[in-house]
């Protein structure tokens, strides 16, 4: 879960690309007005105008700076990413999302890449998203991007499939695939 100060530095990000976003259009507003102004012979209005919209233009680039140094890393990797896209509930629920964070400790520690298919199977498996032949569950935990795994089961060999079948699985007490390899 994103920390208090994590959500602070997202909003905040949010807001200075809103701000980078809008600054453009007040730029080229005062700089529109400025050709008008000179072309009339008001130089000192537009002097007003254009230094408005260089003043505009390095706001614009120090704030781009901010948000460049500032931007919050994600705290997941891709196929992590992916997961809690394709199964919010995970997320939503309490005790499915502390089992998650557990299993991801626990296979962590086993060795398991985050960003590995075999781990989010793993992590999925032990939610309760994933039957233990890696199957769906019928549960009420189903996929909202996906209508099954074989993106996550297509990329994972079929022998690794099967030692992992085999065993009872990343959380349970039998050998994991993880043990298997070594």
């Amino acid at each position: 879960m994103p920390t208090r100060e994590g959500l602070l530095q997202i909003v905040n990000a949010k807001a200075a690309e809103a701000a980078i976003q809008k600054i453009p259009r007040e730029a080229e507003a005062y700089a529109s007005n400025y050709y008008e102004l000179a072309a009339a012979g008001r130089f000192d209005d537009a002097a007003d105008h254009l230094r408005e919209a260089w003043r505009l233009d390095d706001e614009a680039r120090k704030i781009a700076g901010a948000v460049q140094q500032a931007q919050p890393q994600s705290q997941f990797t891709a196929i992590e990413q992916d997961m809690l896209r394709s199964y919010p509930q995970v997320a939503a629920d309490p005790a499915k999302w502390q089992t998650a964070l557990a299993a991801s400790r626990n296979l962590q520690l086993r060795g398991y890449d985050r960003n590995s298919p075999e781990y989010a199977q793993a992590v999925l498996h032990a939610c309760g998203v994933l039957n233990s032949d890696f199957s769906e569950s019928l549960g009420p935990m189903r996929p909202t991007r996906w209508s099954n795994t074989s993106a996550f089961i297509s990329q994972v060999p079929s022998a690794l499939l099967d030692q992992h079948a085999a065993a009872q699985g990343p959380c349970g007490t039998g050998t994991s695939a993880a043990a298997t390899r070594a």
